[in-house]
């Protein structure tokens, strides 16, 4: 989802409307706008969550003990669990990639398509969806069953089954559109993270209790995706009937009423028809929301449920663990419960009860604070109304949230109040620190403030050959924010080197670092006693190098600004200054490096120093091309066809940290690279300067004489561009794309040729290397086998049999995990989502189905990242069998599979959370 808002939703997308939507359009209108170019390109990801995710091997390894499988079955488990992987994987890349490729996009996605499918053809996508999602079930019950015939424990088995019904519900039934609407929560999981230290015999009691209780409550989840897969032909219908009561106006009706306006001399106000856009708009808005309704009661029902089955299953334990399993629960199922916290009531009463235990009367009047508030929280959230943010007018959004918040703050002033008075004590003076819900924090402290909304619509208006009609064009990662500060310093979207922000934006030019001298140092090796020399060099060098910085950061920025009142573009003044500022710093810095590193060379080794001397030369040659920031048609410019620019050095370094090429090796890399590489590569980014110079301030100056402020009452700002105007842009941008692909493959013509002057058994890591470096995300392999083969081999009194099973199996596993590698190589460049350039030919369908097939890939790509870890794994299995289990210790294990990240953007006092997997 985040990628496609960033490369595909924020693209540049053309409509054809007429010539008198040039001017900027009204607030509402924009609404309008920015919903029909947003949504269509934005749902078809989704349609990756509408399936369960496989179990990999490590959430299978956990499960054994908790069925209580003899260990000596253990091998005959994994076993089952590779034949799962395999059908699973089979499934995945079979019938549901041909599902999602015949139905790209998603049946319950928000759409404004005036052409939906009929009723029938709905009907038969959620049979087949159906179909595959039974296929599923029935290989993960298969998994299961096969243990029963291994010894594990029936009823313990059941409840495992159970369990991972719930994890497939979860998985299929988020929400579709933006965000996820919560989780169901697994009674069993948090019940038991919640009685640890409790003794035995009651945590048996509270397991009795849910066991009585489970099957009702496993309905009430099923019926969310009863709900969830009906969902569909809901909206079909409903849809249906709210276009044919608010059909969306269209560019002939506009000039129809443009053509009466001008015949009865009168002047034609377009946010009169507007209005039917907005009308259209909230119908269908509203059907949508209607279509959900199901989904969102059944939840409820749901977490209201397993709230309750909770609530009785901790009646009589002390507290505060009843309190702890309550709120876990609710915080993971409640829709709306993001938020609900106990004001560090909990740990309040657990910090008093670790000194001395409760009173039977301290505890029963701690139960009966708690009680009061879990039902005050589940009749707010019973009660609570999905917030309308379509067409919803943003102060009332405002006003709702914060009602919200007060209301939960009175609850748990309530709430702490009770549970004090329970110990004698008064109410507070001075507030509990919140208990952050679900391990968020808060950097900016206080309350987080009030929630803001921002809108940023940038209108550009085309002519198309004819000249009889113009368009409106949105734009918004064609819009360089100046976010290079410290809190966005760096933000990666993906991170495989795709900058969130255009033109790497928060680069600039910098002086030779103290972290980069130690690195040549390290490198190059010189006496002690030249290293003090060498400080004072360096020394003398950031007194020149830091005052070119300083007098650059201090030149005026050549990027758009968003403030209060809007948009605001830069001064013609400012661009230029900006750009000249550019090319002086460089220069400047150039010469202050070149003389710094002929006074290194005095002291220290000449090869090596000129080495790492052209390595600063290209790196400060590129960051001077991102030193200028970026105009609006930056922005324009498609995706590296070439790919990232890579390097060799980078890789280089890599390679030598990793292990895979020693020091001669590396010395005869770089002495290639310093002879046959440099300068073809130097002259490329030395050229893609001048290009990006030269166009890009041509570009930011025209676009200053284009763009038109926001005035009173309208929501963005405006541009104008005729045809002569479109194309010239289109070329400048053209130009400087092809002048970065050049750079990029210049430096990957120079690395694709280092291998050969390699051994061949040093090729493989070094290969490995320069894929973890180029796309990071996609080829760094924290459980890669390689160092595990490698300790296993240097084992003390290894027998010759066994030294050359584990031979083989390390043969083996190269030749696996290199034709996985290969199939990483081609799919990887396809997953990049393609830019839309309003002046590249084809249409939007041709741009759609571009981005069909990045999500195709993107899929692919997925798989193959999960079938490499499995392999690692399955590897890994088969190397601890081989050596035994006392020197299987001796090598470790293999790293855990990671869990996604999670991305707090600054600012927003920790309210807002995306998750990048």
């Amino acid at each position: 989802m985040i990628q496609t808002l960033s490369r595909a939703a924020w693209s540049i997308v053309s409509l054809g409307l007429p010539r008198a939507l040039r001017r900027p359009l009204s607030r509402a209108a924009w609404s309008i706008v920015l919903a029909l170019l947003f949504v269509p390109s934005v749902m078809p990801v989704s349609a990756q969550s509408q399936f369960p995710k496989a179990l990999i091997s490590t959430e299978f390894e956990a499960i054994l003990p908790r069925v209580g499988l003899p260990d000596a079955q253990r091998v005959s488990a994994m076993a089952e669990y590779d034949r799962y992987q395999r059908a699973t994987s089979e499934l995945r890349s079979g019938s549901i990639e041909r599902y999602l490729k015949d139905h790209p996009d998603n049946l319950t996605a928000f759409s404004m398509d005036d052409e939906p499918r009929s009723a029938e053809e709905v009907r038969n996508q959620v049979r087949a969806y159906r179909g595959l999602l039974a296929q599923w079930d029935t290989l993960e019950n298969a998994l299961v069953d096969s243990l029963a015939a291994l010894g594990a424990d029936g009823t313990k088995l059941d409840r495992v089954r159970r369990s991972l019904e719930l994890r497939r519900i979860e998985q299929t039934t988020a929400d579709n559109f933006m965000i996820r609407s919560g989780t169901q929560a697994d009674l069993w999981e948090i019940a038991g993270r919640s009685s640890k230290d409790l003794d035995p015999s009651l945590v048996k009691t509270i397991e009795d209790r849910i066991a009585a209780r489970e099957a009702e409550y496993v309905d009430a989840v099923r019926a969310i995706r009863t709900a969830a897969i009906e969902q569909p032909e809901r909206l079909a219908d409903l849809r249906a009937k709210a276009v044919a009561n608010h059909p969306r106006p269209s560019a002939e009706t506009l000039q129809q009423q443009m053509e009466e306006a001008q015949k009865q001399g009168a002047e034609f106000d377009p946010d009169e028809w507007s209005h039917g856009f907005d009308g259209h708009l909230q119908a269908i808005a509203a059907a949508f929301q209607q279509s959900r309704e199901p989904i969102r009661a059944a939840r409820t029902r749901a977490m209201r449920l397993g709230a309750s089955i909770l609530s009785e299953a901790f009646q009589g334990i002390p507290q505060p663990h009843g309190a702890v399993a309550w709120l876990a629960f609710v915080r993971a199922s409640g829709p709306g419960a993001f938020g609900v916290d106990d004001g560090g009531a909990i740990r309040f009463v657990e910090s008093i009860a670790a000194k001395t235990p409760l009173t039977a009367d301290q505890d029963q009047a701690v139960a009966a604070a708690f009680a009061a508030w879990q039902t005050a929280v589940l009749g707010a959230l019973s009660d609570q109304e999905p917030m309308q943010f379509l067409g919803g007018d943003s102060k009332n959004i405002q006003d709702g949230l914060r009602k919200r918040t007060e209301a939960s703050q009175a609850r748990t002033a309530t709430l702490k109040t009770g549970v004090r008075a329970a110990f004698g004590l008064p109410p507070e003076t001075e507030a509990i620190a919140q208990d952050e819900p679900d391990g968020a924090t808060d950097d900016a402290g206080g309350d987080g403030g009030t929630p803001v909304g921002v809108t940023v619509a940038i209108g550009l208006a085309t002519t198309d050959e004819s000249g009889d009609s113009d368009g409106v064009i949105v734009s918004g990662g064609a819009v360089a924010l100046d976010m290079s500060g410290e809190h966005l310093d760096g933000l990666l979207l993906g991170g495989d080197g795709d900058a969130m922000l255009g033109m790497d934006a928060g680069r600039t030019i910098q002086p030779y670092s103290k972290q980069e001298l130690q690195t040549l140092l390290e490198l190059c090796e010189p006496v002690e006693s030249v290293k003090p020399v060498v400080t004072q060099l360096h020394a003398d060098y950031l007194e020149v190098a830091k005052a070119v910085q300083e007098q650059f950061d201090a030149a005026p920025s050549a990027q758009m600004s968003f403030g209060p009142q809007g948009a605001t573009a830069p001064t013609k003044e400012d661009i230029t200054a900006r750009y000249e500022a550019v090319r002086a710093a460089l220069g400047a810095m150039e010469r202050a490096d070149a003389d710094l590193f002929a006074d290194l060379s005095a002291v220290i080794d000449e090869a090596c120093v000129r080495q790492q001397a052209q390595f600063r030369a290209r790196s400060l040659a590129r960051a001077g091309v991102s030193g200028a920031g970026s105009s609006m048609a930056f922005g324009m410019t498609p995706s590296h066809p070439s790919g990232p620019f890579v390097d060799p050095e980078s890789v280089i370094r890599a390679a030598r940290v990793d292990g895979a090429i020693d020091a001669e090796a590396a010395t005869t890399l770089r002495e290639h690279v310093a002879t046959q590489g440099h300068d073809p590569i130097l002259a490329a980014l030395k050229n893609q300067f001048q290009v990006t110079m030269s166009n890009g301030r041509e570009l930011a100056l025209l676009e200053s004489d284009l763009f038109k402020p926001a005035v009173a009452g309208d929501a963005g700002a405006s541009m104008t561009i005729d045809e002569s105007v479109g194309k010239r842009m289109h070329e400048a941008s053209e130009a400087m794309n092809q002048a970065r692909n050049e750079a990029s493959t210049r430096a990957r013509q120079v690395l694709d040729a280092l291998p050969a002057l390699l051994k061949e058994s040093q090729r493989p890591g070094f290969q490995r290397a320069a894929d973890v470096v180029r796309y990071p995300e996609t080829f760094r392999d924290p459980t890669d086998m390689e160092p595990m083969f490698t300790k296993a081999l240097a084992l003390q009194g290894l027998d010759t049999a066994v030294t050359a099973a584990i031979t083989t199996q390390r043969t083996d596993y190269r030749a696996a995990y290199a034709t996985m590698r290969q199939q990483l190589v081609e799919v990887r460049p396809k997953a990049v989502m393609p830019s839309f350039n309003g002046g590249e030919p084809g249409s939007i369908e041709d741009y759609q189905a571009r981005v069909r097939a990045s999500q195709a890939a993107q899929r692919q790509l997925e798989r193959l990242k999960t079938d490499r870890d499995e392999l690692n794994r399955r590897t890994m299995r088969q190397l601890q069998s081989t050596l035994g289990e006392e020197r299987a210790k001796a090598i470790g294990e293999l790293p855990a599979q990671r869990k996604a990240r999670g991305l707090s953007l600054p600012g927003l006092g920790g309210g807002l959370q995306i998750t990048v997997p």
